[in-house]
């Protein structure tokens, strides 16, 4: 099949459509014979990284999206540099309450929180919209670095961000 750039523009919107966030059109170009073209499509998904809210924002770090349900104490609202205060994807007050951020209950936390966000899908699919083309940092307020709310709401949103 030739290609033209209106075919290119067709494929990238079926297969945004199709999986959205994770392609777009890197490249298009005319062969050296100038009969057909080529569509190159980066398939590379979104980019996610986790950092503790106090810590000092950077260009790298995207869009910043608190995903707490609480503000962090102490911080100003100024100094958190945020793009969204994601609250209403952030575990229930219960759920957050029960888990104390105590390793043992890990396993049980992610299952929970995970049925939480399946319930709230509609929250959980206009945050994937919105950095769907972007890299994006997921903002927690805990002492914990590794069992916390934000690294199993990375790892939901990256197992799901195709769907």
């Amino acid at each position: 099949m030739a290609f033209n750039k209106f075919n290119c523009e067709n494929i990238k919107s079926s297969l945004t459509t199709a999986i959205p966030g994770v392609t777009n059109v890197v490249s298009f170009s005319k062969r050296p014979d100038e009969k057909q073209h080529n569509c190159v499509f980066d398939m590379s998904p979104m980019k996610i990284q986790v950092k503790r809210v106090y810590d000092l924002a950077e260009q790298a770090d995207g869009k910043r999206i608190l995903v707490d349900r609480l503000w962090p104490r102490g911080l100003p609202k100024e100094a958190a540099k945020l793009d969204i205060w994601a609250k209403s994807i952030a575990p229930s007050t219960e759920l957050r309450k029960w888990y104390g951020h105590d390793p043992d209950k890990w396993h049980e936390f992610k299952f929970r929180y995970f049925t939480e966000l399946r319930e709230n899908s509609s929250e959980v699919d206009n945050l994937l919209n919105s950095i769907a083309k972007e890299t994006v940092t997921l903002l927690y307020g805990s002492k914990e670095h590794s069992f916390n709310n934000a690294m199993a709401l990375k790892e939901y949103l990256e197992s799901n961000a195709g769907k």
